[in-house]
């Protein structure tokens, strides 16, 4: 075909100030909005990586059959950017772009771009973001309760406190080999000093490991026995 055939991305000038991309031949006009990240769920996740991100913005539909690639844009302290990126897919049911996020060495945040041609372009969005070291459990109060007691608030501590606890993704779960019901998951309340506040849920004669997720996806440890709760029957 010939080079006028050709549909070509150049930039125009809409009404004075707003920028659309377009697409032109001899005999049509093609405009379209620039692809742009708008919110990313979760926002946070741990340094090992492996957090299912959901991103959600405008114009991500890639066309047909896109090469879809995540970048992970890190400012450093000394002044240097590193970037990762890792693949990514459409979501059928929600139009979002689904990645698993890489590993990290330290705990820090990041801006998250798409891009839908295999890392030749990507969107400017830099939507943040933010890595955490998972806490490690030291305690929880009470740690023995009698067997009727439900809705009795429980204070969990952790090495170095929470790095997110104000976030609405923070649940407790409290599991144990002999009950009846595994498991058993919580919102977290709130939070005083760094320490997780919680609602001991309803829970049968047993003892419970507690753990703790930060993100609504993936949880930590119990510090080694640290996270415990220890259910009596009465006498």
């Amino acid at each position: 075909r010939s080079l006028e055939d050709a549909l070509v991305p150049v930039l125009c000038e809409v009404k004075g100030q707003v920028f659309t991309q377009v697409a032109i031949s001899h005999d049509r006009v093609m405009a379209f909005a620039p692809a742009r990240v708008t919110g990313v769920s979760p926002n946070c996740g741990p340094t090992t990586g492996g957090t299912v991100i959901s991103i959600s913005g405008e114009g991500l539909n890639g066309g047909e059959n896109p090469t879809i690639k995540v970048r992970f844009t890190f400012d450093l302290s000394d002044g240097m950017v590193e970037s990762r990126t890792g693949r990514g897919s459409i979501d059928p049911v929600t139009g979002c772009v689904i990645c698993r996020t890489p590993p990290v060495d330290l705990a820090m945040s990041c801006g998250l771009d798409v891009s839908f041609d295999n890392g030749v372009t990507f969107t400017s969005s830099g939507i943040p973001y933010d890595y955490y070291v998972e806490p490690s459990l030291t305690g929880c109060s009470p740690s023995i309760i009698p067997a009727d007691t439900a809705g009795q608030k429980m204070a969990i501590t952790c090495d170095g406190g929470f790095p997110y606890p104000s976030s609405s993704l923070v649940k407790v779960l409290f599991t144990s080999k002999a009950a009846e019901e595994e498991e058993v998951t919580v919102e977290a309340m709130s939070t005083e000093d760094g320490i997780l506040i919680c609602e001991i849920p309803p829970l049968s004669v047993a003892d419970r490991t507690v753990v703790v997720t930060l993100n609504g996806q993936q949880y930590g440890d119990d510090g080694g026995g640290g996270g415990g709760l220890k259910k009596r029957g009465r006498g």
